[in-house]
């Protein structure tokens, strides 16, 4: 667990430290609560491992911002939840060109500890298909430019096309989306360039 402490006032051990990081099993003797908060997004409070990461990202309080270094506007309920309106109209668009990303869920926490309540959840349900596509266009990837250059040269551009079907669930609502992706490499061919001579 890593905490970062850009003020120095949070859990850091010296002001100029500016975070502080956390094996589980130390957590677990110190601040047993805090390592129970991230129950909430898949972590086992009872094992010294996460098979993922998580992140966790305060709010920031009208009062905390005018102090803040980091930035004056405050970050609070409201700013969450405009964020998750706009997740909800326009993050399963999202995944559509991602390399990785098949499945974006929102849930909100409440105060008092009671079970998280959905706000988003966007799924692929046609995964196998969207990674097979994916993966003739990305695993050339790490190759330099030249190297795909002079690839390209003597057989053509990866590119392909595939169904992306998700499931979208935004509260009580469940609306099925279907979209056809064509990805790829394709040249850029200049544009003529012309030069008027002034009499």
């Amino acid at each position: 667990m890593f905490c970062f402490d850009p003020h120095g006032d949070a859990i850091a051990e010296r002001a100029d430290d500016h975070g502080r990081g956390f094996v589980l099993s130390e957590l677990r003797s110190i601040h047993p609560r805090w390592l129970q908060s991230f129950q909430i997004a898949g972590l086992d409070p009872a094992h010294d491992h996460h098979g993922g990461t998580i992140f966790r990202l305060p709010l920031r309080t009208l009062e905390r911002a005018k102090i803040s270094e980091i930035s004056k506007e405050p970050f609070d309920e409201k700013t969450f939840h405009d964020i998750a309106q706009s997740l909800i109209e326009e993050g399963p668009k999202m995944l559509l060109f991602t390399r990785n990303v098949l499945e974006l869920t929102i849930h909100e926490a409440p105060p008092d500890g009671a079970k998280a309540q959905l706000v988003l959840s966007a799924s692929t349900t046609n995964r196998d298909e969207v990674e097979r596509s994916r993966g003739l266009i990305y695993s050339s990837i790490h190759k330099g430019i030249d190297e795909l250059a002079t690839e390209w040269t003597s057989k053509p551009a990866p590119r392909s096309s595939h169904r992306h079907t998700m499931l979208i669930r935004a509260g009580n609502e469940t609306i099925q989306s279907s979209w056809w992706v064509t990805a790829g490499y394709f040249p850029i061919r200049p544009a003529p360039f012309f030069l008027k001579r002034r009499s």
